[in-house]
């Protein structure tokens, strides 16, 4: 779980350009989003990935986590304009 987690947030940074501390703080912020460490994250990106089986699964947890972070972002940026 904490692989699939991780990757997810992996193709996030890279997708949305932001850092890991603001995708990090936005999980940590949203209880209902699967969570996960920073110590974590970078264990597991750090491992060889071995398999992919469950590539639908993780599809539905990047579609649904951009969701979230996407509103998130909009509501940050509100404040500050």
């Amino acid at each position: 779980r904490k692989e699939e987690i991780a990757r997810a947030v992996s193709e996030l940074r890279q997708e949305l350009k932001c850092c890991f501390k603001f995708i990090l703080n936005v999980i940590k912020a949203n209880p209902s989003l699967p969570q996960i460490t920073k110590s974590d994250y970078y264990y597991q990106i750090s491992k060889v990935d071995k398999d992919l089986k469950n590539n639908e699964i993780m599809n539905k947890i990047r579609e649904r986590s951009i969701i979230v972070i996407k509103a998130d972002m909009d509501t940050v940026e509100s404040l500050f304009n």
